[in-house]
């Protein structure tokens, strides 16, 4: 009985073996590193997609997948767009920054100032800023409520439906090595009155640093 051969198909020379350096699986290695190889392009891909931003495997633009990602990012900010107080006819609301009591003292000398514009194409936010810290990245949302009680909630155009652009008004910037802050964005949809405040937040960790409250002048 000792030298007769187990029934079954010829295992591979290479096999999966558990702690104790016994046959865990008769499923030969070569076959699962196969199997493998075709299932993590597709994981990636997928979680790439649901994340929207922090995945190293880009997609192609061409795509569906990729057209969504580009979009993403432009309703984040483009430099290139038009800024809030240079387009005619709209209606025009801003304030300057106040640093709020959660800000390091680091902060304390920011001066600039919020405008969102509303026009017949949507809405347009522009954010200017000196003497932040250098080379710091940020992300700014639009806020239902005054600086006084640190913006309240996220602005939403419906309320019932998600936080993310272009539901809701972000932009993300990163500080100059001179301490200046700049970024455009647009969305194609108008903003009420319910959009009373601008906050920027530390990007690393959410905290609220600067608030503008936005009080309407004519343009």
């Amino acid at each position: 009985m000792g030298n007769q051969r187990k029934r079954g198909f010829a295992r591979c020379p290479f096999t999966i073996l558990a702690d104790d350096n016994r046959i865990a699986s008769g499923i030969p290695v070569v076959y699962l590193l196969h199997r493998v190889a075709l299932t993590l392009p597709l994981l990636v891909v997928a979680g790439c997609i649901s994340l929207v931003q922090g995945c190293s495997v880009p997609l192609p633009a061409g795509t569906d997948q990729g057209a969504a990602l580009a979009r993403a990012e432009m309703h984040r900010g483009n430099p290139e767009a038009t800024p809030a107080d240079a387009i005619a006819g709209a209606t025009l609301r801003q304030g300057t920054w106040l640093r709020l009591v959660t800000a390091p003292v680091a902060y304390m000398e920011v001066t600039g100032t919020a405008q969102l514009a509303v026009h017949e194409d949507g809405t347009t936010v522009t954010l200017r800023l000196e003497h932040l810290p250098p080379n710091q990245p940020y992300m700014s949302h639009v806020h239902v409520d005054t600086c006084k009680v640190l913006g309240g909630n996220h602005f939403k155009f419906d309320p019932q439906g998600g936080d993310r652009p272009p539901n809701e008004i972000h932009l993300a910037f990163t500080s100059q090595e001179d301490g200046s802050g700049f970024m455009t964005v647009e969305n194609p949809h108008q903003a009420g009155e319910e959009a009373r405040s601008i906050i920027v937040h530390q990007m690393a960790d959410d905290l609220k640093l600067l608030c503008a409250d936005l009080r309407q002048n004519s343009n």
